[in-house]
């Protein structure tokens, strides 16, 4: 509670109010007791905290985050209703998976001060007026209260137009945080009509973990999956090394028998020695022990590597305008001025707020270097002097094979 970071989320969720901020703070640790219990209250779930239920509900992908951020740069959450029969093993365990999934993104700062939208599909899905489901829905609309989370938007997507169906999307969009309930958008029809709709909306429609059957694609999840367990699995190395193994370390590199939390009234000569080895041993051993990865690419971070999914990302985009405005500035310029124009772009692309990042060994998003990125910018401007020399060429092509074209018809008209 007293951490700062902690206290950030919550502030940034009201827009910096502080009494809001308190108030949503003891909702949120009102909601974590109930459904996770007083012994992990002040702990930070992780998926191996949570139950084999639970553990099967996030890893079945039928709550997901999706790897692409909107147009606007907000994390995307997808639901899959349709699921739901098959998924549900009891209202606690949706309830734990839910909180862990919201969880992770609220670790991510970007997040914080963009927001999150939802998308809730609902294709193929009969309602269930159950006992058990209603206090489901009622449990999991509290997130939008106690959630440090800004929940930007909401997309009901269903394929029925039923008067039942309609009072239960009313039922829905009353139960969220009424900050958010004008933006509570509700979308009738086939699934391509559906995605057709959202594509207004700047949803990243190709990542969107339907299939035109109305399954669940589960690439990308289990990525993430993946991901979250190496990195909660990293974050406990972490906090190993820097107690008990650090504390080995320090002691073969000191010479000295060290005995951690000694009372400052039995300290002795050699311990400020020893405090200043064990404090450079734990900052290099937390710096080494997990190199600070990424969560979810912000809207202006740059994407090294190939394919459509970096190459499509709005941070590329950007820098592909960028260089299209310096272009000709470049391609005039000496190797040395091309070099410093590359630089340039590097820094008008972090003064934006954005980063270049790469994948490591593990598939992690991770900061590159300073002169990886603008090796991705010297390359960018490479491969648009590329594309207009094939524009060039294939226009002169056009224009010969029009030439051609047009003597044969002349010819066949003489002799016509």
């Amino acid at each position: 509670v007293n951490d700062a970071a902690f206290q950030a989320k919550f502030i940034r969720a009201d827009n910096f109010d502080h009494v809001k901020a308190a108030h949503r703070m003891v909702k949120f640790f009102e909601f974590k007791l109930d459904i996770f219990g007083a012994d992990k209250l002040c702990s930070t779930i992780t998926i191996n905290d949570l139950p084999s239920d639970a553990q099967t509900t996030v890893k079945s992908g039928r709550m997901q985050v999706l790897p692409r951020r909107d147009t606007a740069g907000r994390a995307v959450y997808c639901d899959m209703l349709a699921a739901h029969a098959r998924l549900f093993k009891s209202v606690e365990s949706m309830l734990q998976a839910g909180f862990y999934v919201f969880s992770t993104l609220i670790d991510d700062e970007e997040t914080q001060r963009t927001g999150c939208v939802c998308l809730h599909f609902a294709h193929n899905w009969t309602i269930d007026l159950s006992p058990e489901q209603s206090t489901l829905f009622r449990k999991m609309s509290t997130l939008t209260y106690s959630f440090p989370i800004k929940f930007q938007a909401f997309h009901f997507l269903t394929d029925k137009n039923s008067f039942l169906m309609k009072q239960f999307i009313n039922q829905i969009q009353l139960s969220v945080a009424k900050e958010v309930r004008h933006r509570f958008r509700r979308h009738i029809g086939s699934q391509q009509e559906c995605f057709y709709s959202l594509m207004g909306y700047g949803m990243p429609i190709p990542v969107i973990p339907i299939t035109e059957k109305g399954g669940i694609r589960q690439v990308n999840h289990q990525k993430w999956v993946e991901y979250r367990m190496k990195k909660e699995r990293a974050l406990n190395g972490q906090i190993i090394s820097s107690g008990s193994v650090v504390a080995e370390a320090a002691k073969s590199n000191a010479g000295v028998t060290l005995t951690l939390n000694r009372p400052k009234s039995i300290q002795t000569s050699n311990d400020s020695d020893t405090d200043t080895t064990v404090s450079t041993l734990a900052s290099t051993a937390t710096a080494t022990a997990l190199t600070p990865v990424i969560d979810l690419p912000s809207r202006y971070d740059v994407l090294l590597g190939r394919g459509r999914g970096s190459q499509d990302h709005s941070g590329n985009r950007y820098l592909r305008d960028l260089v299209r405005e310096h272009y000709d500035l470049y391609d005039k310029a000496t190797k040395i001025e091309k070099t410093t124009i590359a630089e340039y772009i590097v820094k008008l692309v972090t003064e934006k707020g954005g980063e270049f990042l790469k994948r490591n060994e593990d598939e992690f998003w991770i900061k590159a270097g300073f002169i990886e990125a603008r090796k991705k910018v010297s390359h960018t401007f490479r491969k648009k002097r590329e594309m207009d020399l094939q524009s060039v060429v294939g226009k002169q092509q056009q224009r010969s094979s029009d030439a051609k074209r047009l003597c044969v018809e002349s010819r066949t008209r003489q002799f016509e």
